[in-house]
């Protein structure tokens, strides 16, 4: 298979890295997993005055797809935090924009079932 972007690749590292830095033992059974990820902002969601305007979403609806976002992710955490990805039994995702002073990336929560 041949991956559609670019980003790919160095996210799926960068995940990886951060999932080594965790030192958490690896999950062996069932898991629920909880991905938020957070974009930065147009600055089309800002006045001129850089205040967020009232009508700015909140959710981001373009690309990359969630689903593309959960695969990468999920890949970038397998063999360090998951034996295998198959293990995820539930998967809750959202996409959204940050706020001023936020954390650009993704927010990964892994509980057992």
């Amino acid at each position: 298979m041949v991956e559609s972007s670019k980003k790919v690749k160095p996210w799926r590292f960068a995940v990886s890295q951060a999932a080594l830095e965790t030192s958490h033992e690896m999950f062996d059974g069932p898991v629920y997993v909880g991905i938020t990820f957070l974009f930065a902002r147009p600055k089309a969601h800002y006045n001129t005055k850089g205040i967020l305007k009232p009508n700015a979403p909140f959710h981001k609806v373009s690309k990359p797809d969630i689903d593309k976002l959960c695969r990468s992710t999920l890949d970038g955490i397998t063999g360090i935090l998951l034996k295998d990805d198959s293990q995820v039994a539930c998967l809750m995702a959202t996409k959204q924009y940050a706020n001023e002073g936020e954390y650009i990336g993704a927010i990964i929560t892994i509980n057992p079932l």
